[in-house]
Parts: structure tokens; sequence; C-alpha cells
């Protein structure tokens, strides 16, 4: 969040690696010579908010530990308003922001994507797993349709594909992309809530 998803700048605050970090926290790392590898700054980062250690890493865990990176104003000042620093581009926030240093606005939004969100998104690309979460229990459903790599051109088949991707959702450990797509990712999850692959994938 801090550096735009670059690996050309400072894990701290945004700042280029090219040079030790000027804006809060200044002169970080204390150690080494510049220009930094993303990897030295990113290790000095952590072990400054002490992350280094036996921290929880669980779902729960990350999600906290990721706050509280950014800072707790908005659970303290305006608990209404659920961090965008996770939440920004989804549906759990929609406004509300702190434009500079200890300066609130009800309306700012942010244009940044959260990092919960991001989390979810590498979910569904499979970058990453959360090993916390159970696994899905094998369930009948009414929701099935056939395997596709290509989205239909009938409008009710994609409604289809996509109430079933909504429902694959509500199942702890499942990640799909609501796409309209019933693809290898969507087969995948059907498999691991019924047991079996959609109709028509060639692994059956």
């Amino acid at each position: 969040m801090e550096s735009s998803q670059k690996f050309s700048k400072h894990l701290h605050n945004g700042d280029p690696l090219t040079a030790r970090t000027v804006q809060v926290p200044a002169g970080r790392p204390r150690t080494g010579n510049p220009p930094f590898t993303w990897e030295e700054s990113a290790s000095d980062a952590l072990v400054m908010h002490n992350l280094n250690g036996n921290n929880d890493w669980s779902t729960a865990g990350v999600l906290y530990q990721l706050e509280a990176y950014n800072g707790w104003g908005y659970r303290k000042h305006h608990p209404e308003v659920l961090s965008p620093y996770l939440w920004s581009f989804s549906n759990h926030y929609s406004s509300g922001k702190y434009i500079a240093d200890g300066t609130w606005s009800d309306t700012a939004i942010s244009r940044q994507c959260g990092a919960a969100v991001l989390l979810r998104c590498m979910a569904e690309l499979g970058e990453i797993d959360f090993t916390d979460q159970p696994r899905p229990v094998e369930s009948p459903t009414p929701l099935v349709v056939s395997y596709s790599e290509t989205k239909s051109e009938d409008l009710s088949t994609i409604k289809q594909a996509e109430d079933l991707q909504r429902w694959l959702n509500t199942f702890s450990g499942v990640f799909v992309l609501i796409d309209g797509i019933p693809g290898k990712k969507t087969s995948d999850a059907f498999k691991q809530v019924t047991g079996s692959f959609l109709p028509d994938d060639p692994r059956n």
C-alpha cells in the first residue's frame, strides 16, 4: 500500500530505494548502503514493526497486523468507517478518509485498493492460500453449469455461472472470481464442495 505495489520503493513509506527514506520513518534502513534491494528494505520495515517474531499469521492475524501497520486512527476516532487501508474497493467501505496526518474528511474516498481486497484477489488467482480456513465439506448443489473456458453469449447462462460462483464463495477456503466463466478454477472449487468436477470438464 505504501509503495503502490511497486518493488522499486521502500516498504516503509514508498520512498525510492535509491536512497534512505526521507519521509516518516526517515533514515531507513539505518545499515547498509543505497541503492537498497526491495528485500533489504522490506526486512528492515518488518523488523521495525516487530513482525519478525512469533506472530499470528492466520487470516484474522494478517488483517490485524496490516491495520496496525497503518495505524488505529479509524478504530479510535471514526469507528463508523472501516479502514480503507483494508477495505477500499469492497462493499465494506464507501467514503471517509484521513487526507493528511490527523486531518479527516467525511467525503474523501480512498483511491487505493485495500489490502484485504488485494489478498482476496491473490487468493482468487491461486497465488496465496489461507491455511487457517477449513476446506469445504462436500455438499449437494442445485446450481450446475457445464464447464467452459470462454464466456457464453447467452445472458441466462452467464447468470447461472455467476450464481454458481457466488454459491461456491460461501464455503470457507473457496475463492472464485465471479466472472461468469465456469472454467478450471470454478470447476476445481466445485469439486472441493461437491466431490465432482463440473459437467463436460475433460478431467471427469
